[in-house]
């Protein structure tokens, strides 16, 4: 019990540094914007801590969820958002809250009404006005697979995110190019032990990229940001079991990984 406080009170110094050090500088704006800024810094600093409490809840495993944790503090498109007004954050937050406190309610009609008032409440925030507008044709079927290919790229997620118009991280991708093999790793130990209880997981990811792909604003939207919980979760299990073959192999190895 000690350790796991212990641990959660270095992921808080990493998430506040990350976020909030600098924050009306780096990246510069004007003064009467500040306010917005570390309102969204805020809302990260609680997105990181209900993910990990989550998944402690769901997988009973302390140190899966302080891994992700500190993935997801880490994920420069994380950090990118949580340093602008942004919101897509509140967004994220919203839904995470939800899903956790879906995890503690018995009822059933509370469940399916809690989900219908947390879908409107997205609605209205994130603006997806646009979908009552869409009307699907050849060309949004091109411009959907088009938009597929580069949102699952090896590219987009780790070395290219340009969903930010206004500069951003257009450098680098959705997460470091130095988390790709352990994430590799991670993604294939998940489809390995995938249970078909993680299916409503996988219908909702399919729903956020659907809505990211037909979006007409695409690159420069928001709602694939919303599964970047998921990302950090399979990068998470990747490390683990990576520090796991650690403790079995020659030194030499062990630094190369570890470099």
């Amino acid at each position: 019990m000690k350790r796991s406080k212990l641990n959660l009170f270095l992921l808080g110094i990493i998430v506040l540094c990350t976020r909030l050090l600098m924050l009306g500088k780096i990246p510069p704006s004007e003064n009467s914007y500040i306010w917005l800024r570390y309102l969204t810094a805020i809302v990260s600093v609680v997105d990181v801590f209900v993910l990990v409490f989550i998944i402690k809840k769901v997988t009973d495993d302390n140190k899966l969820s302080i891994v992700s944790g500190i993935v997801f503090t880490l994920m420069p498109w994380h950090i990118e958002q949580s340093r602008i007004y942004s919101p897509i954050m509140f967004v994220l937050l919203l839904l995470l809250l939800s899903y956790y406190l879906y995890l503690h309610l018995k009822q059933l009609w509370i469940r399916i009404s809690l989900i219908a008032v947390i879908f409107a409440i997205v609605y209205f925030l994130d603006s997806l006005s646009w979908i009552l507008k869409f009307q699907l044709t050849k060309t949004s079927f091109i411009f959907f697979f088009n938009n597929l290919f580069k949102l699952y790229s090896i590219e987009y997620l780790f070395y290219k995110n340009d969903s930010f118009w206004l500069g951003g991280f257009r450098t680098i991708g959705v997460m470091l190019p130095t988390v790709m093999p352990i994430f590799m790793v991670g993604l294939l130990l998940s489809i390995k032990k995938f249970h078909r209880k993680y299916l409503v997981h996988l219908g909702f990811i399919s729903i956020i990229t659907i809505l990211a792909l037909f979006n007409p604003l695409f690159p420069e939207e928001r709602e694939f940001f919303i599964i970047t919980p998921y990302l950090s979760i399979i990068t998470g299990i990747g490390v683990i079991n990576l520090f796991e073959y650690l403790k079995y192999t020659k030194n030499s190895i062990k630094l190369l990984i570890i470099a």
